[in-house]
């Protein structure tokens, strides 16, 4: 089980190697990211309202929003997006 384990990280670590250095291949920065959330149309319906853009805004700095891959996650999967509109609506005060 032990062997198991250590070769499915010694796996994980190759692919990220391959990933990185051979194929070039970097992972998006917050920023450009946050980029492509700024020009989603359920987006920009939902920060109109002042509590939301509040919310959200608090959200880049130390929540969610703060993950790059979380960000990516719900620009492109709408039950991740459908989530994290009910997530702000409920949250937002």
């Amino acid at each position: 089980m032990i062997g198991l384990l250590a070769m499915l990280a010694l796996g994980a670590g190759v692919a990220h190697v391959i990933k990185k250095y051979l194929l070039r291949i970097k992972d998006p920065t917050l920023s450009e990211v946050w980029t492509l959330l700024d020009k989603q149309d359920w987006y920009q319906q939902l920060i109109q309202e002042d509590r939301f853009r509040k919310y959200i805004e608090t959200q880049k700095q130390e929540g969610l929003l703060s993950d790059w891959y979380y960000v990516k996650k719900i620009i492109e999967q709408k039950g991740a997006r459908d989530g994290f509109i009910e997530y702000v609506e409920k949250n937002a005060k």
